[in-house]
């Protein structure tokens, strides 16, 4: 009889750390990520990546019931024009960060500008293998690449 009340509380406890958990992720994790503090601090880390500064503007995170997330930016600039990007839609598989499929309406990108991204290092050895990797859904409308 002990046993039996002490494991339908077990069970309760762990019910309600789970509810409670899955609305956080599905109401409190947007709210966190889609703040003016948060866009400032992705912008900062893709500038040190990239090397030049961008604007990101219309970032929006939205959680999915099915414990995934979606990724809506509306542009992505570069103040020199190396890089814009517009109408960007990320969407996240199942548990995890990965992608399931990344979407762009417009990607205009000036190589002679941002060349600094291609270049080769060639004291690292990269290990590759194309049988392990898993290639999203990538849907772009318009590409346009200056390569000068």
């Amino acid at each position: 009889m002990k046993l039996k009340s002490v494991l339908k509380r077990t069970v309760i406890s762990f019910g309600i750390i789970f509810a409670v958990l899955y609305l956080f992720w599905c109401f409190g994790v947007p709210k966190i990520l889609n703040s003016d503090y948060m866009v400032k601090k992705y912008e900062t880390i893709v500038e040190e990546k990239l090397g030049f500064q961008i604007d990101v503007d219309g970032f929006n995170f939205k959680t999915r019931p099915d414990l995934s997330f979606t990724v809506y930016v509306r542009e992505v600039s570069s103040i020199k024009d190396e890089i814009e990007v517009l109408d960007f839609v990320y969407h996240s598989k199942i548990l995890s960060v990965k992608p399931s499929s990344i979407n762009a309406k417009k990607i205009n990108l000036d190589l002679s500008g941002a060349k600094h991204l291609f270049k080769k290092d060639d004291n690292k050895k990269s290990k590759f293998d194309m049988n392990k990797i898993e290639i999203p859904l990538i849907n772009i409308h318009r590409m346009f690449v200056k390569i000068d």
